[in-house]
This record gives structure tokens, C-alpha cells and sequence, in this order.
């Protein structure tokens, strides 16, 4: 989806004070707006070194943990088409991300998650023909995740 953040700006050089502003369509952006992501994978580390619990109204209690997250990721980017003056092409590349999160324990084995991570990767540049420049993509996360297995062994 196009975002509102951009627009083009039109101006009349008959009358330099008439202009006019549009929100861009995709197939104008398509090749030309960076950071196309199309599809992301990756394997990351994990490590919580912070564990708490908060008593709630003196009845129960909410366990969490705070931890750091890296890894390596492959992203697939809608890169631009050199050979031609709008369109993209398909590109394969691969890159890094580090992120910070918190798990929220709703039972021992179910947790909500929210997470903030900094994906890095290499992208190819239609301003710079063609030339690749590191690309940071700030990602927000909220779901859950469920430890296996999902039961506690009694010893």
C-alpha cells in the first residue's frame, strides 16, 4: 500500500505561485520508492537476562522477561529495473537485525511478545544507478509465542 507521507508536487512555470500535490500511485513507485520489502525469513538468537514478576491487586502475579534478539535474514525486495525508466525486478539479498523485546507470560507456556528490531540489509539504488547502499528498516512487533512442549516434567 502507498502511504500518505509522499506526495508529487506539480509546478506552473507561467505562474510560479500556481502548484498542485497528489498522493503518488504504485506503479509510480514501483522501482523508485526503497525499502519495497516483499518477503523476510531469517534465524535470530535470543537472550533474556532480565526476569520479573508484578503482583496484580495482591491476587496473582504476571511473570515477563526483557531480552535482546540477533540474527541474520534474507529479504526479498522489489529492486529497481535498470533497463528500463519505471518498473522493478525481483532481488534476493541478505543482511542482518538486532532488536530488543519483552515477553509477557499469560500461562507457562503462552506469552503476548512485543518486540522493536532494526533489520540491515543491502539495497540497490535507482538514484545511484544501480549502486547498493545498507538500508535500515525499522520493525515493530506484536504477537505471541508459544514454548514447546508445552507441558512442565514434574522431577
Amino acid at each position: 500500500l502507498v502511504s500518505g507521507a509522499g506526495q508529487i508536487c506539480t509546478f506552473d512555470d507561467a505562474d510560479p505561485t500556481l502548484r498542485g500535490c497528489r498522493l503518488p500511485t504504485f506503479e509510480e513507485l514501483d522501482g523508485r520508492g526503497e525499502g519495497q520489502i516483499r518477503l523476510l525469513g531469517g534465524a535470530d538468537v535470543q537472550w533474556a537476562p532480565i526476569y520479573g514478576k508484578l503482583s496484580l491487586l495482591a491476587e496473582s502475579f504476571a511473570h515477563f522477561d526483557l531480552y535482546a534478539v540477533a540474527g541474520v535474514a534474507a529479504v526479498q525486495y522489489a529492486g529497481p529495473d535498470m533497463s528500463q525508466a519505471q518498473g522493478s525486478v525481483t532481488e534476493l539479498t541478505f543482511g542482518g537485525n538486532v532488536g530488543v523485546g519483552a515477553h509477557f507470560f499469560l500461562t507457562p507456556w503462552l506469552s503476548l511478545r512485543t518486540e522493536l528490531r532494526d533489520l540491515i540489509y543491502p539495497e540497490k539504488s535507482r538514484r545511484l544507478e544501480g549502486a547498493e547502499f545498507l538500508r535500515n528498516q525499522f520493525l515493530f512487533e506484536l504477537g505471541l509465542s508459544v514454548f514447546l512442549p508445552s507441558f512442565v516434567e514434574d522431577r
